[in-house]
């Protein structure tokens, strides 16, 4: 148990973790697209119910956007409360923000902050990037980032029996630099699928001994 805890924390460290110490404000929604047009609404009481399976460990968790934001390393995050079904997690607290068509999320994995840059609407197909995964661009004391890429836009995808379009596939990957020579090293790799107007509805990760899969239940967008 403590090794899929341990497994699940990496994987929401770049999905909807726990960020301390952080004044919020009343959010602030100009610089956002409109919700049916963005990849990842933010307005007040909008709620994301997904079924989660790491490693054969089942639970059930529930995102729902709180109504208040923040300035965090220049971006303004909107902060979302995750609730779980089991009691092996607590209540968490984490942010997304959308800042010129690059969606992210923030969140904390151990002591280290994380950013995880997981899409950018106006990229192609094939297009790629990478970031820093937080300010210092560090994580556990080794240099780290954040490596992604376009895999299919405008796709159909039917997740627990509901039909999707307007669908981003993405791939992410967690890297470390190890100081061997040999550069950055996965240690995680991510798909993401994300539909236009209700944002993320599946999420699959993978690495050294376990794959987690998060996929969407149930949704409610508010209209701002």
């Amino acid at each position: 148990m403590k090794a899929i805890i341990k497994h699940r924390l990496y994987f929401y460290a770049a999905i909807l973790l726990l960020i301390a110490g952080c004044k919020l404000d009343k959010p602030d929604y100009t610089n956002f697209l409109a919700t049916a047009n963005s990849y990842q609404p933010v307005t007040k009481g909008s709620y994301w119910t997904y079924q989660e399976n790491a490693s054969g460990d089942l639970d059930t968790s529930t995102a729902t956007m709180t109504g208040y934001s923040t300035a965090i390393n220049g971006r303004v995050y909107y902060q979302v409360s995750t609730s779980y079904r089991s009691q092996v997690f607590p209540t968490d607290s984490g942010y997304f923000s959308n800042s010129g068509h690059i969606y992210t999320t923030l969140g904390k994995s151990e002591s280290d902050t994380l950013e995880t840059y997981y899409l950018n609407d106006t990229t192609a197909v094939n297009g790629s990037w990478i970031a820093k995964v937080n300010g210092s661009g560090t994580l556990s004391g080794y240099p780290a980032r954040f490596a992604g890429q376009i895999v299919e836009k405008n796709i159909s995808r039917t997740v627990n029996g509901k039909s999707f379009v307007n669908v981003i596939h993405t791939k992410g990957y967690l890297q470390y630099d190890y100081g061997t020579g040999s550069g950055y090293t996965t240690v995680i790799s991510f798909d993401y699928f994300v539909a236009k107007g209700i944002g993320i509805i599946e999420e699959d990760a993978s690495g050294s001994g376990f794959t987690t899969v998060r996929t969407i239940l149930d949704y409610s967008i508010k209209t701002p």
